[in-house]
């Protein structure tokens, strides 16, 4: 039994597993086309100054990262700085959500922190740098290909070895 479930807030907060949370577009490119699986629209959500803004506790529950981990994006040019309100809490908004969810993807590929930061860096450059951020996605294709030819290979292998000890 896991320890953190003598504290079931405690468990609920950071072990217990979290339900996939599906989101619809509504404003922008891919207008009402799902996407997921993060995010639902926030109770606390704003609408001021024209778009959709949240606060950290909602941004953190859509996204599924921790605070330290969004600071941490911010602070190393991954996420770009966040607005404040007028109390100087951090304010987050769809754009925010959809980057993070591509950051995402491109961890869960084994992309290298440090290369996401460069890409992130071109990115908030702007579009004199598509040729760039095409070359880092391109190579970083590459290399999960081969990887996965090599984990194939491997897997092939290893279902040889359970073939030999079924038959034995």
């Amino acid at each position: 039994m896991e320890p953190l479930r003598h504290f079931p807030n405690l468990y609920t907060k950071y072990v217990a597993p979290k339900k996939p949370i599906l989101r619809t577009v509504t404003k922008g490119p891919g207008l009402g086309v799902a996407h997921g699986p993060l995010q639902r629209s926030s109770p606390r959500a704003h609408s001021s100054l024209g778009g959709t803004t949240m606060h950290m506790g909602d941004f953190v529950r859509l996204t599924g990262l921790s605070e330290y981990t969004i600071r941490y994006y911010e602070k190393a040019g991954v996420l770009r700085p966040a607005k404040r309100d007028s109390r100087g809490l951090r304010k987050f908004d769809e754009s925010d959500i959809a980057w993070m969810e591509f950051v995402q993807r491109l961890k869960d590929i084994g992309m290298p922190i440090g290369e996401i930061k460069r890409y992130a860096e071109l990115r908030v450059a702007g579009d004199g740098t598509k040729g760039e951020r095409l070359y880092l996605l391109e190579a970083h294709e590459r290399r999960v290909v081969q990887d996965i030819a090599e984990k194939s290979r491997n897997l092939e292998k290893l279902r040889e070895k359970i073939e030999f000890y079924k038959k034995g």
